[in-house]
């Protein structure tokens, strides 16, 4: 038997509960809705103006630049939005740890059969149990979940960065791609002129049956390797479309300008390395989360100090009427929390352990950086300076030709010269593109002035496909 007034408080309790909200999945909806994204959604848009904090005219845009082109995967990119989605979560932990706890409703309803004639048969009557915790635990737990937060949102900022990494090799990669496939082609051209101009020497007697050979095989592997290349290209150019959140068929139609090079000179020097070692975004989440332990820490220290139950209660015992006020708090007289004591200790060695080992690869990773980066640009100084002697030579060829003081045959040899040093200065320039990108992400900030992270836009990016 539950007594009506019972029924009220259960009833009037209910009423602030949540209710629950449905979030089905359609993995149809979604594929489709992963194949329609384009640059020219509005919502980019929208994303594109809170960035940069001014209109964007005109809509869509046919051409983009990298730093347009971040912006874009910041706002497709599924691994941010499960970044997010993260430190949404920890939000939630925040906010549960700053709730007090509620009382706790008992309700005690007896039946005695053997009652006093007169007297009812029934005692009953509600008891709470008030918990007021003590030693600071709740204020610990509000800290703790604060630098978990800090930490969740610091690996975000990590996330952002790799989005802007990826994309940055991406577009590298794709530019090499074309570059050199263009390249190839020029070459291939310039090995089918030598090729025919070695066959008319031939019939000329001016030159033996193995030169020929020797040319027919040059021209042969150039357009294998014209086929690689193009190949190579069309994978670059998904890459580039994965790295942007979007389908291939999203590029179509427009222009992508290309990355410059060589950049500015980055910084150099134990200023850059302290600036990597003390702020990049790795460092700093390993820091709050070894604030978060030593917070643990606390909380176990303090959760010596039991927490204080006070037990106020009603009861109408056959007729009479029993206020009640009980008190009940745990007695620490065998542990005194120990074990939950040096777990937490050792949780926070190990917190700064691994704070010393994440600086200590970040070490490693910007003196490795700038050593690949210096030899980098020291190459593709050389690889340059070797191009430019060649198209010299060509262009002295061919003006020999003009005068009448060389052939056909040696301004094509020339040419095939000059296209193969244009080659290895792309490759050069690959190495060194990729140099860089490892520099910036060693640092993780940018070396160019025109291509910083953008900002945080006052438009929410897509949460989902």
């Amino acid at each position: 038997m539950i007594p009506r007034w019972c029924l009220l408080v259960m009833t009037l309790a209910s009423l602030g509960c949540i209710a629950y909200k449905p979030a089905p999945v359609d993995l149809q909806a979604q594929a489709e809705s992963l194949q329609a994204r384009r640059l020219s959604d509005p919502g980019l848009r929208a994303y594109l103006e809170g960035t940069s904090g001014k209109p964007i005219v005109p809509w869509p845009q046919g051409k983009w630049d990298f730093q347009g082109l971040t912006a874009a995967a910041l706002y497709f990119s599924p691994v941010l939005a499960q970044a997010r989605a993260d430190e949404a979560r920890t939000e939630a932990d925040a906010l549960a740890a700053g709730l007090r706890p509620d009382p706790v409703l008992s309700l005690t309803n007896q039946y005695q059969s053997n009652t006093t004639a007169g007297l009812s048969p029934w005692t009953a009557g509600p008891s709470l149990d008030i918990t007021f915790t003590t030693a600071g635990k709740r204020r610990i737990r509000q800290a703790q979940a604060a630098e978990r937060l800090r930490e969740s949102h610091l690996r975000g900022e990590g996330v952002r960065w790799q989005v802007r990494s990826s994309l940055r090799s991406a577009l590298a990669g794709w530019q090499y791609a074309s570059s050199r496939a263009a390249a190839t082609a020029r070459l291939a051209g310039a090995r089918d002129e030598a090729l025919s101009a070695v066959d008319a020497a031939l019939k000329a007697g001016e030159v033996s049956r193995p030169d020929l050979d020797a040319a027919r095989a040059d021209a042969e592997g150039a357009h294998l390797a014209l086929s690689s290349a193009r190949q190579a290209e069309a994978s670059a150019r998904a890459n580039l479309a994965g790295a942007l959140g979007l389908p291939e068929a999203a590029l179509e139609g427009i222009t992508i300008e290309s990355l410059d090079v060589p950049p500015p000179t980055p910084p150099e020097g134990a200023d850059a390395l302290s600036q990597a070692l003390t702020g990049r975004s790795d460092v700093l989440a390993a820091l709050a989360a070894y604030a978060a332990a030593d917070q643990a820490y606390r909380l176990a220290i303090a959760e010596q100090y039991p927490d204080i139950h006070l037990q106020p209660g009603y009861l109408w015992d056959q007729g009479a009427v029993r206020w009640e006020l009980g008190l009940a708090l745990l007695l620490p007289m065998v542990n005194r929390n120990r074990g939950a004591i040096a777990q937490a200790e050792a949780d926070r060695a190990v917190a700064g352990a691994r704070l010393l080992s994440v600086q200590a690869s970040v070490l490693r990773e910007v003196e490795g950086a700038e050593a690949g980066y210096g030899a980098a640009r020291e190459s593709l100084e050389r690889a340059l300076a070797q191009a430019s002697a060649r198209r010299a030579a060509l262009s002295s060829a061919r003006a020999a030709l003009a005068a009448g003081e060389a052939d056909r045959l040696a301004v094509a040899l020339a040419s095939a010269g000059s296209g193969a040093a244009d080659l290895d200065a792309l490759t050069a320039e690959q190495d060194f593109q990729v140099s860089l990108g490892r520099l910036e992400d060693a640092l993780e900030r940018p070396l160019s002035p025109a291509s910083p992270l953008p900002p945080v836009s006052p438009v929410s990016p897509k949460e989902s496909p």
